[in-house]
């Protein structure tokens, strides 16, 4: 799936698309592994949420996100101090289930640590370690310029560059205790005895934006 913003681009996407399709069908048709659906939109847009967010049964979301040196951070705001798009796209992740993978080009701070990290939290504060913690996990990668099949003399990782890259991947975790799969955060705040063992939703059902405090205390992530 692809959504793109500019109406151009996504014409030109759309036709490559046919081409490409063509060009399997006419090679082996039975080498296809699925379906490419490209729309023209604006992920803002809550008419795109469930195109965005939602696997097909039985499936996983798999995302790729461009947003190389901070490009979807504070430029891409629509208004002073609006979310930025990393803040939409880190919303997005919160609400796939379980088992969703999302790689990007700069790191996503807007989903607050990791499970890894925040149980390393608690147990410096004398907490159990809990699924609760956080929804996901975190690790960097380097993306390195290689040879292919179709590239035996090697490919570049990027169009704008031939150096080796850092990229993060993020999974979505699951076992938490919030109905229907619901990402889910424990308060770190020392003395916050309801939200140190009782989760928080990570995602506002009504605006789809994070929510960045404890429901209890008011303590940020």
């Amino acid at each position: 799936r692809g959504l793109e913003l500019m109406e151009s681009r996504a014409v030109v996407g759309t036709a490559l698309d046919v081409e490409l399709a063509a060009v399997i069908n006419e090679r082996h048709a039975l080498r296809r592994c699925g379906d490419c659906r490209l729309e023209w939109g604006n992920m803002r847009d809550e008419q795109w949420w469930d195109f965005l967010t939602k696997a097909e049964e039985g499936g996983h979301m798999k995302v790729f996100v461009n947003n190389f040196n901070d490009v979807m951070g504070h430029r891409s705001t629509e208004t002073r101090d609006g979310p930025t798009l990393d803040d939409r796209i880190c919303a997005i992740f919160a609400a796939m289930q379980p088992g969703a993978r999302m790689l990007t080009l700069n790191r996503m701070l807007a989903l607050g640590p990791s499970r890894d990290q925040a149980n390393a939290v608690r147990e410096q504060r004398g907490l159990e370690p809990s699924a609760d913690a956080s929804f996901f996990s975190e690790r960097k990668v380097t993306l390195t310029p290689q040879p292919w099949p179709w590239a035996p003399e090697g490919e570049d990782v990027v169009s704008w560059g031939g150096s080796a890259i850092e990229a993060y991947v993020y999974e979505r975790l699951g076992g938490q205790s919030l109905p229907g799969g619901a990402a889910a955060f424990l308060c770190s705040a020392r003395g916050c005895q309801m939200g140190n063992h009782s989760a928080t939703a990570v995602l506002d059902d009504e605006s789809h934006e994070l929510v960045t405090e404890c429901v209890y205390c008011g303590e940020e992530r």
